[in-house]
């Protein structure tokens, strides 16, 4: 065994080791890319796949892409341990910025739910989010479900492939090894908050506009008729109208919400 090991490190040895070394070295990098989309992403990195899963997926894919990534990328195998470190936290943030950017738009949902269920009358029945650890609203946990739901079913490509389909154009862009975090990312990422704040509105302003007419009508109500009880009247009139209108528009929210998802995609795209 000590007899083959100083076979290995003499010249003509090292011949036949480098293109394995290359080679995992490119699939080191490959799973660093991977693994930062799915720490991200909407669909891969929600707490409901065990890390266990994600594990397996992202070895899996990363055997599949190794050869596509390295074959535009002129690879070194590094030596010291900082240069192992650097490239695969470089790796790592670029699949960390395509998956965050997509959470950015999609938590614009969540915004949405929480202005409604105020002015329903339920923000007091929160629940906890797993995917965020926070305390988010019935509403708003509903629209973070049912936009996993269109992403997966979405036309023409579903949303797992997509994101899938902008990481492996990203290796064309910046083949592995070569990634840097460019200078734009805050900039694009602070204009996905403002899409996402903009997608929390048009979300919301079916129900909220309904409810502002009930408002101004229980007020015109109560200044004809002062005996009328508003609070009696007032709760179950908001509630039950603003259910009706929430559920004539969740087919606008979902299609709102497979437009915004490769809009998000293409600007983080536009960095690469």
């Amino acid at each position: 065994m000590l007899h083959l090991f100083d076979q290995l490190l003499t010249p003509a040895g090292r011949v036949l080791l480098d293109p394995v070394l290359q080679m995992f070295w490119a699939f080191a990098l490959t799973a660093a890319r991977l693994a930062g989309l799915f720490a991200t992403g909407p669909v891969f990195g929600q707490s409901v796949v065990p890390h266990n899963v994600r594990v397996i997926l992202i070895v899996a894919l990363a055997f599949v892409l190794t050869p596509i990534s390295s074959a535009s990328a002129t690879l070194v195998v590094p030596e010291a341990p900082l240069q192992i470190v650097v490239p695969i936290a470089l790796e790592f943030g670029l699949g960390f910025v395509l998956g965050l950017g997509v959470m950015i738009v999609l938590s614009g949902l969540q915004l949405a739910g929480q202005l409604i269920d105020q002015q329903l009358g339920t923000a007091f029945a929160t629940t906890i989010n797993p995917d965020l650890g926070a305390n988010i609203s019935v509403t708003g946990q509903m629209f973070f479900v049912l936009a996993g739901a269109a992403l997966l079913v979405m036309e023409p490509i579903n949303g797992d492939l997509l994101l899938l389909s902008a990481l492996v154009e990203t290796f064309q862009a910046m083949p592995i090894g070569e990634a840097v975090i460019p200078r734009d990312t805050a900039f694009v990422l602070t204009g996905l908050v403002h899409k996402s704040l903009v997608l929390a509105v048009r979300v919301a302003a079916p129900v909220l506009a309904a409810l502002s007419l009930i408002t101004l009508t229980l007020g015109y109500v109560g200044r004809s008729m002062p005996q009328v009880n508003q609070l009696t009247l007032g709760f179950p009139l908001r509630f039950c109208t603003g259910l009706f209108v929430l559920g004539l528009s969740l087919s606008g929210i979902l299609e709102v919400v497979v437009d915004a998802v490769p809009e998000a995609l293409g600007e983080v795209q536009k960095l690469f």
